[in-house]
């Protein structure tokens, strides 16, 4: 039966290959070179749907049908991209193998230009080239848990090892140029809600970020493109001067009730003094009436002494002179 293009054919793997299975795909013609993007789409979704865990793809077209390398590089790159953005779940290593030195560059080229493109969500993926399996275990650990399920293993063949070199050497170069890791100590994010946290790292996952934040350290660690750590850092500073503007809001209020309690306080003690005041005023006042009382009832007693003593000097003055008018009488 003749295999249709944009069809598959799958078959078991025989003699040397170190595969489970081979796909089988019409080679497109050059008139039409975006089957090359759907027999590779093709060819991942079948990976995926079988439950395969990785698998390579070669420069498609190029040989027998004489595609020029530049257009095959460009429709499997936009094919494992587009690929990726699903966010496949079993299938997490595409591998391009590319063994034509010439056209080894012109596949790198074309994937690096792509992960400087927003739109691919490559950021914060991981890229592999053909490294030792230690190396890329530790690559792998390296990739936070919430990044792994979504990853993109990517591993580039090539003839000999300074083909392999030179392309670790122009990741390396490419990730050192575009990516960042930076820290951040501020007092400030100890004071970090945990909504506030949980819209930094929402903020972090929509910018492609791996953002990490340790709030008894008071230190937030951002790792990711160049351009997007410049965005959440904004972001974060944002949130900062939030927390500084209510720390201040906090301030000012706990200020205006010790201002409000003080002005209470001095209210209060205006009242107790006008009321001492009061009481002393009514006290002073009471021991004036009190003197005035004793003073005069001090003049009636006295007036009344003297009244006493003139009276009984009149009563005696009479008995005299009745004693002595009496003499007289019986003198005659």
């Amino acid at each position: 039966k003749k295999l249709e293009e944009g069809k598959i054919c799958v078959t078991p793997a025989t003699g040397r290959l170190k595969c489970k299975e081979v796909f089988h795909v019409v080679a497109p013609n050059k008139k039409n070179t975006d089957s090359i993007n759907q027999a590779v789409t093709t060819c991942l979704y079948e990976a995926e749907s079988n439950k395969m865990k990785s698998i390579a793809i070669p420069a498609i077209g190029t040989e027998g049908l004489s595609h020029m390398p530049e257009v095959a590089a460009q429709r499997v790159c936009e094919a494992v991209i587009n690929f990726g953005q699903t966010n496949p779940s079993v299938l997490k290593q595409i591998r391009i193998a590319v063994c034509q030195e010439d056209m080894h560059q012109v596949f790198i080229s074309r994937f690096t230009k792509a992960l400087s493109t927003e739109s691919n969500r490559l950021c914060g993926k991981t890229m592999h080239s053909a490294r030792s399996k230690e190396d890329n275990a530790k690559l792998k650990s390296d990739v936070p848990s919430e990044h792994k399920v979504s990853a993109v293993l990517i591993k580039v063949y090539a003839k000999d090892p300074e083909a392999v070199q030179k392309t670790e050497d122009n990741l390396s170069q490419y990730i050192n140029k575009k990516f960042e890791s930076f820290a951040l100590d501020n007092p400030g994010i100890s004071q970090l809600r945990p909504d506030q946290i949980l819209k930094l790292k929402q903020a972090a996952d929509g910018l492609n970020l791996m953002v990490d934040v340790d709030t008894k350290l008071s230190q937030i660690q951002i790792k990711g493109r160049k351009d997007n750590v410049g965005d959440m850092k904004a972001v974060i500073m944002e949130m900062l001067s939030e927390i500084d503007r209510e720390a201040m809001i906090i301030k000012d209020r706990e200020y205006e009730m010790r201002l409000e309690e003080a002005s209470k306080r001095h209210e209060q003690l205006k009242v107790q003094l006008r009321k001492e005041k009061f009481e002393k005023e009514a006290q002073r006042k009471k021991a004036i009436e009190s003197e005035v009382r004793l003073k005069k009832e001090s003049e009636e007693k006295q007036a009344q002494l003297v009244k006493e003593a003139s009276e009984k000097e009149a009563r005696l003055k009479r008995e005299v002179d009745e004693k002595e008018a009496r003499l007289k009488e019986e003198t005659r």
